[in-house]
């Protein structure tokens, strides 16, 4: 497979950012073709604690709509098969800070399922790659922002069929502009430590204005999970 074959594309819409205490509201795992067909698997996950309001200001869902939801049990269960389907098929998952969502995913499975999460082939992160080959670039680098500058539509942004998508179509854009000469595995594994760099030159820049970063992990594509930071959501 290439980057110019097909992509999974996926996207988590929660009830916060916390990846240790958060719960999944909604979820989309996808396949993009090379034409730019999308056929997309969505679900509704009832999250079993109430969705902030700051949260539903984001994605839209509230508490009453996600009550509809399927149980997380089973959630999980299809989202993780979907996954491992892809990867199976030698195809890789592609997201934008896709190791919030991978790492979030990590934590629901442990939580509901009792066990981690498998990444068993290529990752391929838009938000890292830009970073990567465009270290200097000016503005903001959240997924509407990439997808203007790539020339990527994103319509519905934060509804996670349509960012699945986008972060699928910026992340070909960006390989074929900039890192076309490399393999998915080759990428993955350069995305370990390009991941690592950007991470550590932002604690950095926080430890000059004399700030305390929130969050000092520098592994990607998953976290490192700490059973102590694993609180019970009220």
């Amino acid at each position: 497979m290439s980057i110019n074959g097909p992509l999974c594309g996926f996207d988590l819409e929660t009830t916060g950012v916390n990846v240790a205490t958060d719960r999944i509201v909604t979820a989309c795992v996808g396949q993009c073709d090379p034409q730019g067909n999308w056929v997309p698997k969505t679900w509704l996950v009832n999250p079993g604690i109430p969705i902030p309001e700051s949260a539903t200001s984001v994605h839209g869902v509230t508490d009453e709509q996600a009550a509809t939801g399927l149980p997380p049990e089973q959630a999980l269960s299809e989202i993780d098969s979907a996954l491992q389907s892809y990867w199976a098929k030698g195809i890789p998952v592609t997201g934008f800070n896709v190791s919030y969502d991978l790492t979030l995913l990590d934590r629901e499975l442990r939580r509901h399922l009792g066990r981690p999460l498998t990444i068993a082939g290529p990752v391929l992160d838009g938000l890292v790659l830009d970073k990567a080959v465009d270290k200097y670039r000016r503005g903001s680098r959240k997924l509407t922002s990439v997808c203007e500058h790539y020339g990527v539509a994103l319509d519905n942004a934060h509804a996670a069929d349509a960012d699945a998508l986008a972060a699928s179509l910026v992340t070909r854009e960006i390989v074929n502009n900039h890192l076309a000469g490399f393999g998915l595995s080759d990428l993955h594994d350069r995305q370990v430590l390009w991941f690592k760099d950007q991470r550590r030159s932002f604690i950095s820049y926080l430890a000059r204005k004399g700030e305390v970063p929130s969050d000092t992990n520098t592994a990607w594509p998953v976290a490192p999970f700490d059973d102590s930071a694993q609180e019970v959501a009220a």
